[in-house]
């Protein structure tokens, strides 16, 4: 189960979860609650495919950006390219 926790300076939503036992969380660019919860809801249903085989998560990935980009990213973007996608 996911969950969406409010930054309470930036406003900013944060989808978490907890994998293997212990708390994740990934903060969202977006402070529109509808957008927030669509994302928490993919990122849940992504957990789920896990779960349940159909998705597999690469070894040494980190967990909550694979999970919230539905599978498709394995690893943080280095902050250069972060920084050039704004």
């Amino acid at each position: 189960m996911a969950w969406l926790e409010r930054h309470p300076t930036s406003a900013r939503f944060k989808v978490c979860f907890r994998w293997a036992g212990r708390r994740h969380k990934k903060t969202d660019r977006t402070t529109d609650p509808r957008e927030a919860e669509a994302v928490r809801e993919r990122g849940e249903e992504t957990i789920g495919l896990v779960e349940r085989g159909r998705l597999a998560v690469p070894p040494g990935a980190d967990v909550s950006t694979s999970f919230l980009s539905d599978g498709r990213v394995a690893d943080r973007p280095p902050a250069a390219e972060a920084a050039d996608a704004r």
